[in-house]
């Protein structure tokens, strides 16, 4: 994302957590639910936002029967969740090159 908002919440998860257990430390806290994405078309890499779908369902066999299949399918936002500025990568104007 181009804004500091997942730095921001995990610092003042930090802060709150360290008021109220006063002599602990040192803390170490991290978000989860973002990851660094790369857009092979301008071949920049930006942290962006996404959810994890995940599940299974049932899959037939080649020798008959049912067999359980895991899937996770990863959902990445446009936006950032908490302030709604929109990613820097879908912000850049595409184009493209033609030869003569």
């Amino acid at each position: 994302m181009s804004c500091n908002c997942i730095s921001d919440a995990v610092k003042l998860v930090t802060d709150q957590i360290a008021e109220e257990a006063p002599g602990s430390g040192p803390f170490y806290m991290r978000a989860e639910g973002y990851n660094l994405s790369l857009n092979i078309e301008t071949g920049k890499a930006e942290r962006r936002f996404c959810v994890e779908v995940t599940g299974h369902y049932m899959a037939p066999k080649k020798i008959g029967g049912m067999k359980r299949v895991n899937k996770t399918v990863s959902v990445v936002a446009n936006y950032c969740p908490l302030c709604g500025v929109k990613s820097a990568v879908d912000r850049e104007e595409t184009t493209s090159a033609t030869s003569a």
